[in-house]
């Protein structure tokens, strides 16, 4: 995965590209990519244990 944080050359707050994370066997995303540009808000939607956590985590590097 590459992240790419605040960088004040582009309009972009937030740049994830190539993204995979998973339990186990099971994948739960795979080649995931998405921007965020400033001012713009995101919401993460999702029930109980579907994930929502473990993706912040990866995107702020807490997960490897």
């Amino acid at each position: 995965m590459n992240l790419k944080l605040d960088n004040q050359q582009t309009d972009d707050a937030v740049v994830v590209t190539g993204l995979k994370m998973g339990y186990g066997d099971k994948i739960l995303l795979e080649n995931a990519s998405f921007n965020v540009k400033r001012g713009e808000i995101l919401v993460i939607l999702g029930g109980s244990g579907c994930g929502k956590s473990s993706l912040m985590k990866h995107i702020i590097g807490l997960y490897a």
